[in-house]
């Protein structure tokens, strides 16, 4: 079993990782901004990227080192400011660990790395976007770009490396699927724009795993889509959430216009999209709990108790 660094613990997936990581046998360690979050057994170690501390006892003995920091693209409106701190909590971060491992004169043996289906750029595709595609050329895109660029250096010092091109992921609480939850139930969840757009997702449980078999399986490099491998659009999200619920909604969709005035420049990640090949990693051996989007909502809502 490994001894793994964790950045972004406490975060949207880090706070179901290290759970899952720990019951199966690893040593884990946050870093972390703050550790008031951080239950035992888990180690916590405060690092500040701004002034570009990390502690040396995070590092030391670290085999696996997991990035999962990164700003929340979806909390407000994406000023120039916003757009800093969104690129930065992902690329510097990344590249402040790089310095600090070659100051220390030590490395790990695996880094796992998030990154973004944006990396394909918002614009919608006649076929499902492969790992050999080409990137695109929008601010998501760009982010992703060097975001995965700056995890790659660690391959230069024979560091296996692994990056997840992460679809939507749902979880019982937070993320998108919370922001939907409580307007679906009050009826008022419509399709973003004409909702034909693909919506490419992935269950929490999958994300986990897939973090975990990387940790694990040293046949495991390079870039993978992390999305379930049935494509959906954001109509078909909608229709089905509102179904499960029994809450089909009163509005047959929110118009463009609306989410552009509401969201500004972000407005483009609801209204824009393409579908994504999640075949690499079903070629790989990997089995999804949840490749269906109607399994997966039906569990989500129960762990969420919306549902018997």
């Amino acid at each position: 079993m490994a001894t793994i660094l964790i950045t972004g613990g406490t975060g949207l997936i880090g706070r179901y990782l290290f759970p899952e990581l720990q019951t199966s046998g690893h040593q884990v360690r946050i870093l972390s901004r703050t550790c008031k979050r951080v239950p035992p057994p888990a180690e916590c170690f405060r690092w500040n990227p701004e002034k570009a501390s990390v502690p040396e006892k995070a590092l030391a003995g670290t085999e696996v080192l997991v990035h999962l920091a990164g700003a929340n693209i979806g909390k407000r409106r994406w000023t120039r400011h916003r757009k800093r701190e969104i690129l930065a909590s992902r690329v510097r971060t990344i590249e402040l660990l790089w310095e600090r491992y070659a100051e220390l004169g030590i490395w790990p043996k695996t880094v796992i790395s998030a990154s973004a289906v944006g990396y394909y750029g918002l614009q919608s595709s006649p076929s499902p976007h492969a790992e050999t595609d080409p990137p695109g050329s929008d601010f998501l895109a760009m982010v992703c770009t060097q975001w995965e660029k700056a995890a790659m250096r660690f391959q230069e010092k024979g560091v296996r490396t692994v990056i997840f091109r992460l679809g939507v992921v749902l979880t019982p609480e937070g993320g998108v699927l919370g922001r939907m939850l409580p307007p679906a139930k009050l009826r008022l969840l419509s399709p973003f724009g004409s909702g034909t757009q693909p919506f490419p997702w992935i269950h929490i449980a999958d994300v986990v795993s897939l973090f975990r078999t990387a940790a694990e399986r040293p046949d495991w490099s390079g870039m993978y889509n992390a999305v379930a491998p049935h494509c959906v659009t954001n109509a078909e999200l909608v229709y089905t959430l509102a179904g499960l619920l029994n809450k089909q909604p009163l509005l047959p969709g929110i118009p463009a216009l609306m989410l552009r005035i509401a969201f500004g420049e972000m407005a483009d990640t609801l209204l824009k999209g393409s579908c994504i090949s999640a075949e690499k990693l079903l070629h790989s051996g990997f089995r999804f709990q949840f490749p269906r989007l109607r399994q997966a909502l039906e569990d989500l809502l129960r762990r969420a108790g919306e549902l018997p």
